[in-house]
């Protein structure tokens, strides 16, 4: 919690903190079709601030580095990811994913801010956190919603119970 805490604070201020809580995926675990026989693809990632120290183009400088420490924090939970058994490796800043998708404004894949205002059962707004809009019959889905961004298809599941169950539909789980 400490770590979470001063993680948290340090992005605030606009700064880097090294051991900021971070995520780890092994997609191959339960796709072995993204990888050759054998071989894993593992992903990472921590929240992060755009205005790094002020300037959002000192991503550019840290990139390489900040590549390094993140492959070492996975080595601390994962030993045998090693130079010897990484195949390839690269690097996402905000400023990469906002140039690959300007749709993530600022290097924000959840397509909202992660703020507590706006998390979990509040995603987006407690007004339409429940999948329905003001308009009859028009719903909302996507990484703006509960639970939020990520390649779970949870979104678009809830939503589509939701409209199901409108529609006096139920589904077994």
């Amino acid at each position: 919690m400490s770590d979470l805490l001063a993680a948290y604070a340090e992005c605030r201020k606009g700064h880097l903190y090294s051991r900021a809580p971070f995520q780890v995926f092994c997609h191959t675990l339960l796709d072995r079709t993204r990888a050759p026989s054998g071989q894993h693809v593992l992903n990472t990632g921590r929240y992060v601030p755009y205005d790094l120290s002020g300037r959002p183009e000192s991503w550019r400088e840290i990139k390489d580095q900040l590549l390094g420490e993140e492959i070492e924090r996975v080595r601390e939970y994962v030993p045998n990811v090693t130079e010897k058994t990484v195949l390839g490796k690269a690097v996402m800043t905000p400023l990469d994913i906002e140039a690959h998708d300007r749709m993530f404004y600022r290097g924000d894949i959840m397509g909202l801010g992660h703020v507590l205002s706006q998390e979990g059962h509040l995603r987006p707004h407690p007004s339409i956190s429940d999948y329905r809009t003001p308009i009859r019959n028009l719903y909302l889905t996507g990484a703006c919603t509960h639970p939020g961004g990520t390649i779970s298809g949870a979104p678009g599941r809830n939503c589509a119970l939701t409209v199901l169950g409108d529609l006096g539909l139920r589904v077994s789980p």
